[in-house]
């Protein structure tokens, strides 16, 4: 791969002059090691110079007589000969970072090798700059995750961590999820579409507090792009380059994590959250204590406090996790799928109202693949979003600020009597102090992470059976309802469900009615403040439409 020349050269900032063995240097996500070759000895009188920038890392050498200066780095690397000319800038993109050259002595032959051990600098006064990209991870890092690889072995935790329900199917599932910083909009749309008005013309939006503090919701708050929020992202390997595919419909919410009775998940879990510690804690799976994810002693009184790094995962930091599936955690008779869920418990009001929960559905033994390809599936989550409550609410309050006015001082004039002379004093005016008050940040009622009909519609056909799949996070009790069809529980037809804090349902329901119809909570100030969404029941060849969405491959028992 030849080297072609880049019109932006590389910027140096203040370096740090050394003859040394060695130096390790973290720079941008990347933690190089530079050397000095074994033939750089005094009696050579070379030097290294090692600068940090945001843009690179820059390494040069002073004019010697002979030797050579080694850099060995994580990222790409190039091998430097000699026939040294006089050369512009030089730059090339690789797949872990970006090789730069400034002008200077550089070879005529310059090329990049990318799986190379080490740089070599010929000592006459080039610049090699290694720029590491954005997602190369820094060996430490590095050395943390690999730690984790080796712990996602498929075995089973020991003995004392199994219930003795559990009966081992032979199904190891695993997953890997990071804990990541987003820019969340609550109303991406801009509107109110339950009234068809825009967010800063809404009764609804007012009445909510809403708009007291910012004048708008989501993407122009504060500034900042949207509402600073931690979540789960789910990934499709230990490379964690690759974002797992989720339904647009599950919002907020971490991946959906599926498994059958006598099945064990294995998770790979990451975090990137550049200052706050996190974790992932079942709501309803078995669990050894070791992978429990709650930051608490699990002493008793006086003794010293038994925390362990999976209950509270630091930045950058990595855990394993083990959770069981037994029969205590099956679908109820006749049903075929049963909704549990995870969640941060580091500081659960603070984890949750930042966003870090997600979904767990459990499936009868063998029947995960005909259960999905016979029903539509939905995931909601009814949360109160605590915005003072949540860990990212300092990144929030970043832009705060107060309302100022001008105040006109009068003068007073002082006539101390010296000699025959009079003359003015200056005074300091004694103005009062500026008064401060508490902002409160708004209570967003949400579905999903949205407000007022901004997520994506639940679609299906006419005559589909559908499974909801209920639960509720925060400090409120609510109420869910649905328009136009209703749904059972437990083989009993109900048109609402009372669901607490912490609680999670399944619900089955045959979408009989075609037309747009209204999904939301029925408690009357949560309906007022947004805790809403669409559902959409598409026409089939019964009402001279077809159905816009894929055929379910399955049949249910007993269907035609």
């Amino acid at each position: 791969m030849q080297i072609r020349p880049d019109p932006c050269l590389p910027r140096q900032l203040e370096g740090v002059e050394m003859v040394s063995s060695t130096i390790f240097l973290a720079a941008f996500g990347g933690l190089v090691t530079h050397s000095l070759a074994q033939s750089l000895s005094d009696s050579v009188n070379a030097e290294v110079t090692v600068s940090s920038a945001a843009t690179s890392l820059i390494l040069s050498a002073s004019p010697a007589s002979s030797g050579s200066a080694t850099s060995s780095a994580s990222s790409p690397v190039t091998q430097i000969s000699d026939g040294q000319i006089q050369s512009p800038a030089y730059s090339t993109p690789s797949p872990n970072g970006t090789l730069s050259a400034t002008p200077g002595v550089v070879p005529s032959n310059a090329t990049t090798t990318v799986d190379a051990a080490a740089a070599s600098i010929s000592p006459n006064g080039g610049i090699l700059s290694i720029a590491p990209n954005s997602t190369t991870p820094d060996a430490s890092k590095l050395a943390t995750q690999n730690e984790c690889k080796a712990l996602i072995d498929y075995q089973l935790p020991s003995k004392n961590s199994i219930p003795s329900n559990f009966n081992f199917s032979g199904n190891v599932r695993t997953y890997y999820v990071a804990a990541e910083e987003v820019a969340w909009d609550y109303a991406p749309s801009g509107w109110d579409n339950w009234l068809g008005v825009p967010v800063q013309n809404s009764p609804h939006a007012i009445a909510a507090g809403y708009l007291n503090i910012t004048g708008s919701l989501g993407t122009s708050n504060w500034g900042l792009g949207g509402w600073q929020k931690a979540v789960y992202k789910g990934y499709t390997d230990d490379s964690f380059t690759t974002q797992s595919e989720q339904p647009a419909t599950n919002g907020i919410n971490g991946p959906i994590l599926r498994g059958e009775v006598g099945d064990m998940i294995q998770i790979m879990f990451v975090n990137n959250l550049k200052d706050h510690y996190s974790s992932m804690h079942s709501m309803g799976l078995y669990y050894g204590k070791q992978y429990e994810g709650s930051l608490y002693p699990n002493t008793t009184s006086g003794e010293t406090p038994n925390v362990q790094e999976q209950d509270a995962v630091p930045p950058d930091g990595c855990a394993v996790y083990k959770w069981l599936i037994s029969d205590s955690q099956a679908p109820a008779p006749g049903q075929s799928s049963r909704l549990w869920s995870y969640h941060s418990f580091v500081n659960m009001p603070a984890d949750t109202s930042a966003g870090l929960s997600g979904p767990i559905i459990v499936y009868n033994s063998g029947e995960m693949n005909s259960t999905m390809s016979a029903h539509r599936e939905f995931v909601v989550t009814t949360n109160t979003h605590y915005e003072a409550r949540s860990f990212m609410a300092g990144e929030n309050a970043k832009n705060a600020g107060v309302d100022t006015s001008t105040m006109r001082a009068t003068n007073q004039l002082v006539r101390p009597f010296i000699g025959n002379e009079s003359f003015w004093v200056p005074q300091l005016a004694n103005f009062p102090a500026i008064q401060l008050s508490d902002a409160q940040g708004p209570n967003f009622y949400t579905m999903n992470g949205y407000v007022f009909g901004n997520g994506a519609p639940y679609e299906m056909c006419r005559d589909d059976p559908v499974i909801w799949y209920v639960m509720a996070f925060g400090g409120a009790s609510h109420v869910f309802h649905l328009h136009g069809n209703n749904f059972q529980y437990n083989d009993i037809w109900q048109a609402s469900q009372s669901i607490n804090a912490g609680e999670m349902f399944t619900f089955n329901m045959n979408a009989q009615l075609p037309g747009v119809w209204q999904l939301l909570c029925h408690v009357s100030s949560h309906n007022l403040f947004g805790m809403q969404q669409n559902y959409v029941v598409h026409g089939t060849e019964v009402d001279g439409q077809t159905c816009p969405l894929p055929p379910l491959t399955a049949k249910l028992a007993g269907s035609p």
